[in-house]
């Protein structure tokens, strides 16, 4: 089984790197270009992680992890916050619920995810 990964990310270059990345990886991708819908989709689509863009239009993206955690069955679900907040203020404040964060500065971004590798359904971690 292949691992899902939800990306909500409002800038539809960001949005297609991310995409292409993880698709290279082996990964399911689904898309949200938007706060709401990216609450739909985890409610209904229910992805393995979810990268979660911070500044989205509609709502942002603390309040969509907000809802997600507040619904039993997604309040599991690993959301890292994806930023170009590069303050620790700005990091302090994506981590309100999230896994993890990433910063994103200038042409470089970091993720660090934990969880199941994308062919695997094991549920082993990957911890580098």
């Amino acid at each position: 089984m292949v691992a899902r990964v939800l990306v909500v990310e409002d800038n539809p270059l960001n949005l297609k790197l991310i995409k292409d990345v993880l698709e290279y990886q082996g990964f399911e991708v689904l898309t949200a270009a938007s706060g709401e819908e990216g609450v739909v989709a985890a409610l209904s689509d229910s992805p393995d992680l979810v990268l979660m863009d911070l500044q989205l239009p509609g709502i942002d993206g603390h309040e969509a992890l907000l809802r997600i955690r507040a619904e039993p069955r997604c309040g599991g679900i690993p959301v890292v916050a994806v930023t170009a907040f590069a303050h620790e203020s700005g990091r302090r404040t994506g981590r309100g619920g999230a896994a993890s964060t990433a910063t994103s500065r200038s042409r470089s971004t970091y993720m660090r995810c934990r969880g199941r590798s994308p062919a695997s359904s094991s549920g082993a971690s990957s911890d580098s």
